[in-house]
């Protein structure tokens, strides 16, 4: 599973079609109705174990579990809660919705299109990927896109992070060989206030910094 999408759990959306896995659900538009399937909530929730017959806390840490009874109602009950990951009490959760804010934030007024958008890994990574127009590579006479890619993680492996990159992410593969990019023009990084810091250029709406 070399394209790390669960079954059943994740989805991702393209307007290309199947992809070459075949996993992705084709949609002329990615709405808010294809948002709202992968907007999960994320309950954080206090961490016990058991030793020995005795219940031991653990208060330093929290488990995060995926909450998808709204967004994936679809789902067997069973299936609508996923673990995440077992971080430390001050791990800060940025849902799936804040990066789709931020990015609608970022491209207000602008004349760009989204392409892909899913999950992977079981939900622990949500992406977006933003089609810009044309960049300025150019191999063999073919011109390349440039996109702009949103992804977070629930794992503690990734931050939320919007980077420039001739590569729209439609599996994890994709999302590393595009963060592989030498020097994204674009970055935004989200610190300890939610606010969506701009580096390495003037970002993707002409601001500085982008609060969602």
């Amino acid at each position: 599973m070399a394209h790390m999408i669960e079954e059943n759990i994740d989805r991702v959306y393209s307007n290309q079609g199947t992809e070459w896995h075949t996993l992705a659900i084709p949609t002329e538009v990615i709405d808010e109705e294809v948002f709202d399937s992968l907007s999960h909530d994320i309950i954080e929730s206090p961490v016990t174990c058991q030793v020995e017959g005795n219940t031991i806390e653990l208060p330093n840490h929290k488990i995060l579990v995926a909450d998808m009874r709204k967004s994936r109602p679809d789902l067997d009950p069973s299936q609508q809660f996923v673990p995440l990951h077992v971080p430390k009490s001050g791990y800060k959760v940025i849902n799936n919705r804040d990066v789709i804010e931020c990015m609608k934030a970022s491209f207000a007024d602008l004349d760009v299109k989204i392409t892909t958008a899913g999950t992977l890994e079981g939900a622990k990574k949500f992406f977006v990927s933003v089609d810009i127009g044309e960049s300025d590579l150019v191999i063999n006479k073919d011109r390349f896109k440039a996109y702009v890619n949103f992804i977070t993680g629930h794992d503690g492996t990734l931050a939320m992070t919007a980077y420039d990159s001739v590569i729209r992410i439609v599996c994890l593969p994709y999302q590393e060989c595009g963060l592989g990019d030498e020097e994204p023009s674009r970055i935004v990084q989200c610190d300890s206030q939610g606010t969506r810091q701009l580096a390495g250029g003037h970002g993707v709406s002409g601001a500085e910094q982008v609060r969602c």
